[in-house]
């Protein structure tokens, strides 16, 4: 990256503008100090086509990351979901099976109820029908009673 600098013609062409000649000495030799120190625009396509290949590199490895972690996220989800779908089948299982217990004791208790309607409407019909007996009975005993009340009434 050395490359020549011309102190002489530098501080000549300061001395040129009206700088004295010492002070165009002393900035020509300062810059001719510093001038191992320039970058040249080799140096920069050089250090750019580093970068670049640094910048690939590190995207090659990221995206060897990402997809590692997607793989692993996916799989994990994937976990997830087989022992989800477990649980809600063993719940589903569980509730159909309480489901149908319960189904079964209040279909027996609605036998139960329905034999117990069934038994009070056969009571409810006996007393009916005793009902008209003692309406009958009533009838005949009271006219029975009456009768000779009348007869005695009409008969005098």
């Amino acid at each position: 990256m050395n490359t020549a600098f011309d102190t002489l013609t530098a501080s000549n062409n300061l001395q040129k503008t009206g700088i004295e000649k010492s002070q165009a000495d002393a900035i020509a030799l300062v810059v001719n100090n510093a001038h191992g120190m320039l970058v040249t625009k080799t140096d920069l396509a050089a250090v750019k086509t580093d970068l670049a290949a640094a910048m690939n590199a590190q995207k090659v490895e990221l995206t060897a990351a990402m997809n590692e972690q997607k793989a692993e996220l996916t799989a994990a989800m994937n976990d997830q979901k087989t022992e989800l779908t477990a649980a809600m089948n063993e719940q589903k299982t569980e509730l159909t099976a309480a489901m149908n217990e319960q189904k079964t004791e209040l279909t027996a208790a609605m036998a139960k109820l329905v034999a117990a309607i069934n038994g009070q409407n056969n009571k409810i019909e006996k007393l009916n029908n005793d009902m008209k007996w003692v309406k009958i009975i009533g009838g005949t005993i009271s006219t029975i009673l009456v009768l000779p009340y009348i007869a005695n009434f009409l008969g005098g």
